[in-house]
């Protein structure tokens, strides 16, 4: 019985582990959502780890590692906007710089994929308000590693009285904490 245990805890990890090489992904897509989730007396966020290569989910109370980035909803002026926001910024530093913006997908990608160096010359600021689509942003992680994303889609609503924002991207990352992108 021991052993088919094992067996079965085995087959569990080799399935749901990391990539194939066992290392961390440096690029994907993924979405991330204003979504508030009650436990207990607080609540649980959703925000995107460079470093995991992945979305997380965070609860202040237990959070072992929190997201780089969250998106957050703004109503506060004529039309809500989505904007993204680097968490835990306790230094108080700029960390995000807007690295282009575009008119189509298509050339969105191009020049994202194209974008290998980050410039010196970009202006960082606390957050990338609004956040639109085929904006490309470059994030330094509070980790001092540099991302770069590029915004697929971007969903905005009120869920009842709650604003709601929703943002897709296809996201790079540099685990050397050069700015150099392979």
């Amino acid at each position: 019985m021991k052993k088919i245990v094992w067996l079965w805890i085995g087959c569990f990890i080799l399935v749901t582990g990391c990539d194939e090489d066992g290392s961390t992904p440096t690029t994907g897509e993924v979405t991330i959502t204003s979504e508030l989730i009650l436990e207990g007396d607080t609540y649980t966020f959703n925000g995107f780890s460079f470093e995991l290569g992945k979305v997380v989910y965070c609860n202040p109370q237990s959070c072992k590692h929190p997201p780089d980035l969250i998106v957050m909803p703004d109503n506060s002026g004529e039309e809500m906007v989505a904007y993204l926001e680097i968490l835990n910024n306790v230094q108080e530093k700029p960390l995000i710089a807007l690295a282009g913006e575009f008119a189509d997908w298509n050339s969105a990608v191009d020049f994202f994929d194209n974008y290998k160096q980050i410039a010196d010359s970009l202006t960082y600021t606390y957050w990338a308000k609004p956040a639109l689509e085929y904006q490309i942003w470059v994030v330094k992680t509070l980790g001092g590693k540099y991302g770069k994303i590029v915004i697929k889609d971007v969903i905005t609503y009120l869920n009842g009285t709650k604003p709601y924002a929703e943002i897709t991207f296809k996201w790079a990352y540099q685990p050397n904490g050069s700015t150099l992108f392979d």
